[in-house]
């Protein structure tokens, strides 16, 4: 398909995503990744009667200036007697009969005596049973997140590992011929580039290649190891362009099957995409901030999808600060920018602009979306920004 729009291009992407596998993985490397499965709990969190805080567990709640004998053991029956008191610390199982714990710091210990300060309520600083967790609740969701708190409360019901989506493994190849010779002219920054974001859209770099000065059949050879060895590859600079280097002429004879080519975009309006059986190969832009607005809007829902997230970007409204006419029509276009909140949220257009620049790159958080009717944009309009 010849220069489609945007839209067309995502879904001909996300229908070909299939699904990630699953892999047990360390707690201690969780974070970050995607829950493979829904975990419940078996049983209560807490299981037992326990003390909040270090303390003394009390059967019997007596006002400011009341003594209990502190316990050493309990008796035979494993109940408080009213005056006793039982040293206990966080986390402690306490008596069933026990009221409240007195934290240390709320009592004089005078001999083998406590004294209260301060009069205890009843049930304070105890935990009861299934206080945070029921038995049988849902803890993680398939497709949740694991986030530190998440970690903590598999951990809490001893797990040592969990099971996550794999990670996307992508492969990197620029085309631009001028970066592979021995002395190159271009010194390349889009595989580094690419690199960092895929990492840091949760994907694994499995290779990185410069195959500017391939043949079509040396080409063909590495797409047939990245077959192996990778779920995307992301292909960048003279993709289009020069000798051997347009796209359909190294896939012609291999059976890849193209997804589009162009799309009504800008920066990065001659990017493509051939499935390869089971490979996506995604062909960007090798002017840098191309490179990353394509990245972002069409390799970003390859990698999300697979590890069981959305794939779609957040969307939001925001007033921009800046005056930025532009002349490109026909089709959207999208800004590098920096959202932030000042009372409203907000949206500050970065120097730089020029496909080729690295400049807007630097602080980005978001892409501005200005859709082709647009001709110009006056500060204080409400734009549309997604969140990269």
């Amino acid at each position: 398909m010849l220069n489609i729009s945007l839209k067309e291009a995502r879904e001909l992407i996300c229908k070909n995503v299939r699904a990630g596998e699953p892999e047990k993985i360390s707690l201690y490397k969780a974070l970050g990744r995607i829950a493979f499965r829904d975990v419940y709990a078996e049983k209560d969190l807490p299981s037992i009667r326990q003390a909040a805080q270090d303390g003394f567990a009390v059967a019997e709640i007596k006002k400011e200036g009341g003594f209990y004998q502190i316990a050493s053991q309990l008796g035979s029956t494993g109940a408080l007697a009213k005056d006793e008191a039982l040293p206990v610390e966080t986390g402690q199982k306490v008596p069933e009969n026990a009221l409240a714990v007195i934290p240390r710091e709320d009592v004089d210990i005078e001999g083998g005596f406590i004294k209260v300060k301060k009069e205890p309520q009843r049930n304070n600083f105890l935990k009861m049973p299934g206080e945070d967790f029921k038995k049988g609740e849902r803890l993680i969701k398939k497709g949740d997140l694991l986030n530190p708190g998440r970690i903590s409360l598999l951990a809490a019901y001893g797990y040592k590992e969990v099971e996550v989506y794999k990670k996307p493994r992508a492969g990197i190849i620029t085309l631009n011929p001028y970066i592979s010779s021995p002395s190159p002219a271009v010194i390349d920054s889009n595989s580094y580039l690419l690199a960092a974001l895929v990492e840091k859209e949760g994907g694994e770099v499995v290779r990185i290649e410069h195959a500017g000065n391939k043949s079509p059949a040396e080409l063909m050879d590495l797409i047939s190891n990245l077959k192996i060895e990778a779920d995307i590859v992301i292909a960048t600079g003279a993709t289009f362009g020069g000798k051997n280097r347009d796209l359909a002429s190294f896939i012609k004879d291999t059976g890849g099957k193209i997804l589009f080519s162009g799309v009504k975009m800008q920066p990065g309006g001659h990017n493509g995409a051939v499935i390869f059986d089971d490979l996506l190969f995604l062909s960007l832009s090798g002017n840098p901030a191309a490179c990353a607005v394509g990245f972002h809007l069409l390799a970003s829902p390859f990698l999300r999808l697979y590890q069981g997230k959305s794939p779609h970007l957040t969307r939001i409204k925001a007033r921009v600060d800046d005056d930025f006419p532009f002349s490109a029509r026909g089709s959207y276009r999208f800004l590098r920018g920096h959202f932030y909140f000042a009372g409203e949220v907000r949206v500050r257009i970065l120097p730089g602009q020029k496909p080729g620049m690295i400049r807007s790159l630097l602080d980005y958080n978001c892409l501005l979306e200005i859709s082709p009717e647009t001709e110009t944009i006056r500060a204080g309009m409400e734009v549309d920004v997604i969140l990269v």
